[in-house]
């Protein structure tokens, strides 16, 4: 394991073990991730819970299936494929501070039979090759300098048929390296890719891409939303993180959320397969 390797890894656990992320539960309630809206109408939690949805609408699930998610957040969606779909859930975090609360609201919704929480790397991750039937993320490949190694650790652990369903923060094509650097800089994300790169690293690794959708149109009204909601509960927020990291929260968000209107970024949703 590099020193660099290290270092981010020990950056990323810090970053959300902070207070901070704590307070930013009151924003982004059980899934720490974009929505994806049904409708003009929906809120943020309707539109976070139906990402889910389409997650697992193309992960084909069946019962006892075995489900790896990474980047697991507090484990909103480990709960609703337990809940909805009878699959045992592996769900991994590099943060313990998440997965302590993690556990706990799924101790409290009586689910902890079928989902273990574990501390792991989605760039070393310590599990058998062969060993799931789907591997499932939500907005955070972006966070990994690694991703060739973190794509070929997803196949690897994959069961042969099994499927990886992802969603992810991307430049867009349009966006020069030079540009990118520096509102990547701002948002504290290491090195987000393009589309592009994905089209080309996840059949290299040996997947077969089955199903690539555009979910851009809802990464500008997801910023708003979370953005508005920052500011409306700024002073609870305050009060578990303090007022400057509140600022600066914020701060971030709305280069988020400029990046976004400006078409900076793109949302985007894979399914593969790893061939039988």
């Amino acid at each position: 394991m590099s020193d660099s390797k290290n270092d981010l890894t020990e950056t990323l656990r810090q970053q959300y073990d902070a207070p901070m992320y704590e307070a930013l539960l009151l924003v982004f309630g059980d899934n720490i991730h974009h929505a994806v809206f049904e409708s003009p109408h929906d809120s943020f939690e309707q539109g976070a819970a139906h990402a889910n949805q389409m997650l697992a609408e193309a992960a084909v699930l069946e019962p006892n299936m075995r489900v790896l998610e990474t980047a697991c957040g507090v484990g909103g969606a480990a709960r609703y494929l337990a809940r909805h779909f009878d699959v045992e859930v592996v769900a991994t975090n590099l943060s313990e501070g998440q997965l302590a609360i993690a556990e706990k609201r799924t101790t409290a919704a009586g689910l902890q039979q079928k989902i273990s929480y574990e501390y792991a790397d989605f760039n070393d991750l310590p599990y058998a090759n062969d060993e799931f039937d789907c591997y499932w993320s939500q907005d955070s490949w972006l966070y990994s300098e690694q991703k060739h190694r973190m794509i070929a650790e997803a196949y690897r652990v994959l069961a042969p048929g099994g499927r990886l369903v992802f969603s992810d923060i991307v430049v867009s094509s349009s966006v020069d390296d030079a540009r990118s650097r520096g509102f990547l800089a701002r948002i504290h994300a290491p090195a987000m890719w393009k589309v592009e790169d994905y089209e080309t690293a996840l059949p290299q690794a040996g997947f077969t891409i089955l199903n690539q959708v555009d979910w851009t149109p809802n990464l500008e009204p997801s910023l708003h939303m979370l953005c508005s909601s920052i500011r409306a509960k700024k002073e609870q927020m305050a009060a578990i993180a303090g007022a400057d990291e509140v600022a600066d929260t914020i701060a971030r968000f709305e280069t988020w959320h400029q990046a976004a209107h400006d078409g900076s970024l793109r949302h985007v949703f894979f399914a593969a397969c790893k061939p039988t």
